[in-house]
């Protein structure tokens, strides 16, 4: 996972308030999970625009993490300036368990960048980042079961 991340995290699907899909989401992750480097992330939403000659106004957005702790089964990102969770960290780790089972687990701990990113977040980004995590989580599963 460590050298090939976006193979894990990149996500392709939608989301919306209450889990009912609205919108559309590309995400994609670029770099090495190594102590120091940064990891950009490049998010295209698509939502939903009566407005539009397309029918959807595309959001585009860049930020970045910076890896700042790497272990044997364990590494953590901080965010840096202009993610929408600002400061905050994401850590993901691997546990041994009973009969050859393998517990892996993400945890986010942080704040919202602004008021803004709060209200964006509560009316159907939270449904955004739970796909993308479980899309991960789904991903190290599909990995563990070669």
């Amino acid at each position: 996972m460590e050298s090939n991340f976006s193979s894990f995290a990149n996500y392709s699907g939608f989301f919306g308030p209450l889990g009912i899909p609205t919108a559309g989401a590309a995400v994609s992750f670029s770099g090495t999970v190594a102590l120091g480097s940064t990891i950009t992330i490049s998010d295209t939403n698509y939502i939903p625009d009566p407005t539009s000659i397309t029918g959807f106004d595309i959001q585009q957005q860049t930020v970045a993490v910076q890896v700042t702790a790497v272990s044997a089964n364990s590494f953590t990102f901080t965010t840096l300036p202009g993610h929408v969770l600002y400061p905050a960290t994401i850590s993901f780790s691997a546990t041994t368990g009973a009969n050859g089972q393998v517990g892996f687990s993400i945890a986010v701990n942080g704040n919202f960048s602004s008021l803004l990113s709060g209200l964006l977040y509560y009316v159907g980004g939270s449904n955004l980042e739970n796909n993308i995590w479980n899309n991960v989580l789904s991903n190290v599963r599909a990995d563990c079961s070669k």
